[in-house]
């Protein structure tokens, strides 16, 4: 059971860096353009990061009905509910909140930092307030399994 924890837990990581770092959709072309175009908006000085917690949050919640809105922002929570879940479930030194929602963050910055620096897509506050949101759910969902499951 242990060793499938693990394999649960890198396939995860693998998605998270695929899907999410990369933001691969099948296309290298499309990832080649997307940071063709972020470059060519930072020499226009147009930076790819968002440093106003709820700006683009506020601006999806107007747009809600919109399917690519509620995509944004439920895709945002959705995504990293598994990571709260799985880091303590995969390792049980971490098991505690403080610790799991620390690793958690330091994920979601990397994440964020490397879009950044590689032009993959954009630096956003509200990306990480939402990501930890989902990290918190499944942390959740964690201590609720955990209080009618032996862990082993």
């Amino acid at each position: 059971m242990k060793i499938m924890k693990k394999i649960i837990f890198y396939i995860y990581a693998l998605f998270l860096f695929i899907f999410i770092v990369l933001k691969f959709h099948g296309s290298f072309y499309e990832i080649y353009d997307r940071i063709k175009s972020l470059k060519y908006n930072r020499e226009s000085g147009i930076w790819n990061c968002n440093m106003v917690l709820f700006k683009n949050i506020k601006a999806e919640m107007e747009y809600v009905n919109n399917f690519w809105a509620l995509k944004n922002l439920m895709g945002n929570v959705v995504v990293f509910v598994p990571l709260g879940f799985l880091i303590p479930f995969t390792f049980p030194g971490f098991s505690k909140f403080y610790r799991t929602f620390l690793i958690c963050e330091f994920t979601i910055l990397f994440i964020e930092i490397i879009q950044f620096i590689t032009m993959l897509g954009f630096f956003d506050v509200d990306d990480i307030f939402l990501n930890s949101l989902g990290c918190v759910t499944g942390y959740a969902g964690f201590k609720i399994y955990c209080s009618g499951h032996d862990r082993n």
